[in-house]
């Protein structure tokens, strides 16, 4: 009964180690094109750096925006004084003192919070044209990828080919049928099939190690479907195609909106010349007899 235990436990042990030292590329799933882009779209430190800007526009404009919502202010200014006050806005002493300001004219503030907007709009357009980058970027490379093995499997089936026919034309020429220049031709036409693969190898490890990076995924457990690739759609033939892709890029779109905002931020900085009016109230003004004025008249 022990005997059997033993050895079952051996077996498990043996199952576990196998487990663990098996080749982690034998043990990866292909990844899809879907997934890739996921995946590279979590792993973009662009996007997130586009989206850390947008904030800051965003914050930056309801600074501005605020500047006309009233203020309110509540203190106190208890306290000891000897001799006639110098100003009626809480220099005398007080027990509340209420009060609250805001812009209520300003042309060149108007113009500021305008230009503010038009930069929130900028960061929106600069975030869009970072993710379409990197789904670009991943796209592409999956694609170039895929196309890299399907010419290495090609490559590889050729090689086998010419390895043949170098074999066949040396036992041609030991038999004295072909000549020494034949076989030279077929070693030739070997070494041009195998720097072809070289390259094709080295390029593709290129893309893969480019995934792995935009992804996230490990270089040596990387590994594509081709199958997942949707094929391409129909082009329709259309005038306004090029006006129409202009119109919709996001590059395109920044440029402008920011174009516009150095525009309004300009147009404010000459408004501000002008004179502007601030609206100031004081609510309450609770104040307390400590003053001895007649030792002051």
């Amino acid at each position: 009964m022990k005997s059997r235990l033993g050895c079952g436990a051996r077996i498990h042990r043996v199952w576990l180690a196998s487990i663990l030292f098996f080749p982690a590329s034998l043990l990866a799933e292909p990844v899809t094109l879907r997934h890739a882009v996921e995946l590279a779209l979590q792993h973009a430190t662009g996007i997130g750096v586009s989206a850390a800007e947008q904030q800051h526009a965003r914050a930056n404009y309801r600074e501005l925006r605020n500047s006309y919502i009233p203020q309110l202010n509540v203190g106190a200014g208890i306290g000891y004084s000897d001799g006639f006050p110098l100003s009626l806005e809480g220099g005398i002493p007080s027990l509340v003192n209420v009060t609250t300001q805001s812009a209520l004219v300003n042309p060149a503030l108007t113009d500021f919070i305008r230009a503010a907007r038009d930069e929130v709009k900028v960061g929106s357009f600069d975030s869009k044209d970072e993710r379409n980058q990197v789904i670009q970027d991943t796209v592409l490379s999956y694609a170039e990828l895929a196309k890299w093995e399907r010419r290495l499997s090609s490559l590889r089936e050729a090689q086998g080919e010419e390895e043949k026919m170098e074999a066949a034309v040396e036992q041609r020429v030991r038999a004295g049928v072909d000549s020494q220049m034949d076989l030279s031709k077929a070693r030739l036409s070997v070494a041009r099939v195998k720097l072809r693969l070289a390259e094709a190898s080295g390029a593709a490890d290129v893309l893969q190690e480019h995934l792995a990076k935009l992804t996230g995924v490990g270089g040596g457990s990387f590994e594509i479907d081709p199958d997942s690739m949707p094929a391409l759609p129909a082009v329709k033939e259309d005038r306004d195609l090029a006006e129409k892709a202009s119109d919709a890029n996001p590059t395109v779109q920044a440029a402008v909106e920011h174009a516009r905002a150095e525009f309004l931020r300009v147009r404010g900085e000459k408004k501000s010349l002008w004179p502007s009016l601030d609206f100031a109230a004081q609510y309450a003004n609770v104040t307390t007899a400590i003053n001895d004025y007649q030792r002051f008249y």
